[in-house]
């Protein structure tokens, strides 16, 4: 409550020094004669608790705030809560495991299309590639595909999460395969990357039909 005739100024103060969180007051207008306190994280994907409390001040008769003039009043402490939301996983890197040849892949892309002459697949030999993914919840991640597409995750890699996968391409894959992989880090977050491979065909011998 106030019942002065000067404009009075308000101040938001953290308890603590360096605080996660930013607290500031709009300015206010005739469309809107009150004050709004906007509150923003300082860093990305921080979650916890901030403390905060409002400092008034009146700037007394000779309406100059920063004066001796000044009267000011402080609130009781109060708690801001930023609590935490799952974010889906991100794509990081593929890995061509025959050539060595690898590739960043955008954190968001939903399509990867290799090139012929960097890729290792060979129709009827063994094909293995590798795929990096990353969490900022920290959250292991799992992979699957089609069936036909062994997967064997990576330990070693954490925190980031690798899986390396395999098969064997049929002359029904040449010249081009796709497989969409997807990424779940078991809390609600999913992505789907669909991954064109270019297939080297190979000679087939003749085969008898019909004698």
């Amino acid at each position: 409550h106030y019942f002065g005739h000067t404009e009075i100024r308000f101040e938001v103060e953290s308890l603590n020094e360096k605080p996660n969180v930013t607290a500031r007051f709009r300015d206010r207008d005739l469309e809107r004669p009150y004050w709004l306190l906007d509150l923003y994280t300082n860093k990305l994907n921080w979650f916890g608790t901030e403390i905060f409390r409002i400092k008034a001040i009146d700037p007394g008769r000779d309406g100059g705030f920063g004066t001796p003039d000044d009267k000011f009043s402080y609130s009781n402490y109060f708690d801001v809560v930023v609590r935490p939301v799952n974010d889906p996983p991100s794509w990081s890197t593929f890995q061509d495991l025959n050539t060595g040849w690898q590739t960043t892949i955008p954190p968001t892309a939903t399509t990867l299309k290799l090139p012929e002459t960097d890729t290792g697949c060979i129709e009827k030999q063994l094909y293995r590639f590798a795929l990096i993914a990353t969490d900022v919840d920290g959250d292991l991640i799992e992979f699957s595909t089609e069936e036909r597409i062994t997967i064997e995750k990576d330990p070693a890699a954490y925190p980031l999460s690798r899986a390396v996968f395999s098969f064997i391409p049929t002359n029904d894959d040449v010249p081009l395969v796709n497989f969409t992989i997807t990424a779940d880090d078991t809390n609600g977050g999913i992505i789907n990357l669909t991954i064109s491979i270019p297939v080297t065909n190979v000679n087939d011998a003749p085969f008898f039909t019909y004698v």
